[in-house]
């Protein structure tokens, strides 16, 4: 999974949370070591949620990604579409359980949408201007795949749980709302961009719940240690 938030404004102040800690939420899957996927039909939730969203082949050129943009870009409701890219957080979903290692022509599905705005657009999806280093981090952890009926407060932390009980499926493990600190069993990687101009990226990668500043060395140390480099 891959995430990109975009601002147009500059600042260079450091926002490097080591933010791993383990909040209790009513919504968030156990971590017993044992795999349960909990991700779930992902383009039923998001037109659930009513999300403008591009769902296509994992595409082999990085330029073929710009495309992709412009196809959501034309399914958003904003309306101008000039400026669409500011002050916006998109995600980029890699389902990879769409592929079949057999079949060399079966790829991954990619998902590239936007996250749902609830009551307060600047928890999740809209950058606001004077956003604090930390809001990436917060934004991450608020909502990636929303259940097929988000819930803003569930999302944030504070479930009324009234509201819990009419809008989320409790028993179904595949409705949960999914953010950056959800372990999922070590089956969700991904990867934060902070774009806060062009001379200021800063990447994050989050795995089993945990969080690290993200550098191109990384790629040969800590993707090492998650995956099978060899085989």
């Amino acid at each position: 999974e891959e995430e990109k938030e975009i601002d147009d404004d500059s600042d260079d102040s450091d926002d490097d949370d080591d933010d791993d800690e383990d909040d209790d939420d009513p919504n968030e899957e156990k971590d017993d070591g044992s795999f349960e996927d909990i991700i779930g039909d992902i383009e039923a939730k998001l037109k659930g949620n009513d999300l403008p969203y591009i769902k296509k082949p994992l595409p082999d050129k990085a330029r073929d990604f710009g495309l992709l943009f412009n196809d959501l870009k034309a399914e958003s409701k904003e309306k101008d579409k000039d400026n669409y890219l500011q002050n916006k957080r998109f995600i980029g979903f890699i389902d990879r359980r769409t592929a079949d290692k057999r079949k060399k022509d079966n790829k991954s599905d990619i998902y590239l949408y936007e996250p749902p705005s609830g009551e307060h657009p600047e928890y999740a999806r809209n950058i606001p201007r004077d956003a604090v280093p930390e809001w990436g981090i917060s934004a991450s952890r608020t909502c990636l795949i929303p259940p097929s009926k988000y819930n803003e407060g569930v999302a944030i932390g504070t479930p009324n749980m009234k509201q819990v009980d009419k809008t989320s499926k409790k028993n179904d493990p595949k409705d949960k709302n999914i953010g950056a600190h959800s372990h999922a069993a070590g089956s969700l990687l991904i990867l934060s961009f902070h774009v806060r101009s062009q001379d200021l990226i800063k990447a994050y990668m989050y795995y089993s719940g945990q969080i690290v500043r993200f550098f191109a060395d990384d790629l040969k140390i800590l993707l090492a240690n998650i995956f099978d480099i060899e085989g």
